[in-house]
């Protein structure tokens, strides 16, 4: 996985599905109120666990789903 060349929040609804994300490092913490975010370059995010495409499909908190697409 190759990660973007900018950090950038993203916005799904129920359902809804984006492709090409590459990396999903975490979540903004407003999401997850009972969780300690973690400060990357200042900025506060609930991490995700370092998943591989091996370890795939893997959901978090019940908030995404990622998974292998070609």
């Amino acid at each position: 996985m190759k990660p973007s060349e900018r950090d950038e929040w993203i916005q799904l609804k129920a359902g809804e599905v984006r492709d090409g994300l590459g990396l999903v490092i975490g979540v903004h913490p407003s999401s997850l109120p009972d969780h300690v975010p973690t400060h990357i370059h200042g900025i506060a995010t609930v991490l995700s666990e370092g998943w591989s495409p091996d370890d795939l499909p893997k959901e978090f908190n019940g908030l995404y789903r990622l998974e292998v697409s070609e």
